[in-house]
């Protein structure tokens, strides 16, 4: 997380840290992910981001495109979600830095932003 901190010029409120098995799951937990008229799945995702696993610049960009196709789905989803199912990630494959409540508390307000205000920083592994 330090590396995080040092290249940004702020102070972000809340980190979330995913695997391969966490990521799979809130992909599928959407209904899946569209991407250029194709639909996929958690798993075909993580199939098509393993094409790239050796070229981490590559690879963060294939990132970034899912991501950003996630956001409309997320934003459209229902106001008051059923979250258990991804909460039962955590923390296993989900590292949050605050509580779940607070979490939640902090990213309810977000709904309301439009989707191309949102952004997404990807930091390379650091043994990239």
């Amino acid at each position: 997380m330090d590396a995080l901190y040092q290249i940004l010029p702020l102070s972000p409120d809340l980190i979330v840290v995913n695997d391969d098995i966490a990521f799979s799951s809130i992909i599928n937990y959407l209904g899946g992910v569209d991407i250029e008229g194709a639909k996929f799945d958690g798993e075909s995702v993580l199939a098509f981001l393993s094409l790239s696993e050796d070229k981490p610049e590559i690879l963060l960009n294939n990132q970034a495109l899912i991501l950003e196709a996630l956001v409309p789905q997320v934003l459209s989803s229902a106001p008051s979600p059923e979250l258990t199912q991804l909460i039962e990630l955590i923390p296993e494959h989900v590292y949050l830095s605050q509580d779940v409540t607070d979490a939640v508390a902090l990213l309810t307000p977000l709904r309301e932003i439009s989707p191309e205000n949102i952004f997404f920083i990807l930091l390379p592994d650091e043994a990239s």
